[in-house]
């Protein structure tokens, strides 16, 4: 059965109206999530077998395993000229954003984060 051309227009609008609503849904629940970045990355078989078993001995979700693991364990610093000039250029920021705050008396803390990281990465292997 062959249906009008008004027919189809208003399937296609009623369509295209579902999708966008879907897509506001989708939206609208990655606000309100506490965690709504996604961190990607690759492993080898041998790594991935092993993480599993690290992952299941600790007891912990593997999205709270992994963040505990980046967050609060130790890192070695391998400097490099390219890591180098990053932290240099870091620190120059962060001097700025610091003479700033001084006339504002109010510091930012994720700034204060990243240059405790970055205190605590050089004390451990001398630039």
């Amino acid at each position: 059965m062959f249906r009008s051309k008004s027919s189809r227009e208003t399937m296609r609008q009623k369509a295209k109206r579902t999708e966008k609503e879907r897509l506001e849904r989708i939206k609208n629940k990655e606000k309100n999530r506490k965690r709504p970045n996604t961190v990607a990355f690759r492993m080898s078989d041998e790594e991935k077998r092993l993480f599993e078993d690290r992952v299941t001995m600790s007891g912990l979700l593997k999205q709270d395993f992994i963040i505990q693991s980046l967050l609060f364990s130790d890192v070695q610093f391998r400097g490099s000229n390219i890591a180098i000039k990053r932290i240099e250029e870091r620190l120059d920021a962060i001097e700025m954003n610091i003479k700033s705050v001084l006339k504002k008396e109010e510091l930012d803390s994720v700034l204060m984060e990243e240059l405790a990281t970055i205190i605590e990465l050089t004390q451990r292997k001398s630039l």
